[in-house]
């Protein structure tokens, strides 16, 4: 099943690290200054954050392949817990983030919760 997922979980954790990247370098830079109404434009404008949508409907139909084999209630607490961990395992040295040791027990606990799921 995981090896059916990771399509679907390398497209979500692209798109939130790409989105975080980009919003992070416009954020420091001139759109600050701006309303939030007139920065979410600007967001919107940015190429790669519309990549990101472009990776996501993948991602979707992706999804849409693995309900097809297997049970929701096995499959998503699985997906979201390789995302989260994905996520922060990628994004705090890119993005320069600390994981503290609350936050380490939190990805554990859920990445724990996704192994007795998918084994039940």
């Amino acid at each position: 099943m995981i090896l059916v997922m990771n399509s679907t979980i390398f497209l979500a954790v692209y798109g939130r690290l790409v989105t975080k990247w980009r919003v992070t370098a416009l954020s420091d830079s001139h759109v600050q200054a701006r309303g939030k109404l007139e920065r979410l434009f600007v967001y919107f404008a940015e190429p790669l954050i519309l990549n990101t949508y472009a990776a996501a409907l993948g991602g979707l139909i992706a999804w849409i392949i693995v309900v097809e084999r297997y049970d929701v209630v096995i499959a998503f607490p699985i997906y979201i817990g390789l995302k989260v961990l994905s996520v922060a395992l990628i994004g705090a040295p890119v993005h320069e983030e600390q994981i503290s040791a609350l936050r380490a027990a939190g990805i554990f606990l859920i990445v724990l919760g996704a192994a007795i799921v998918s084994r039940a």
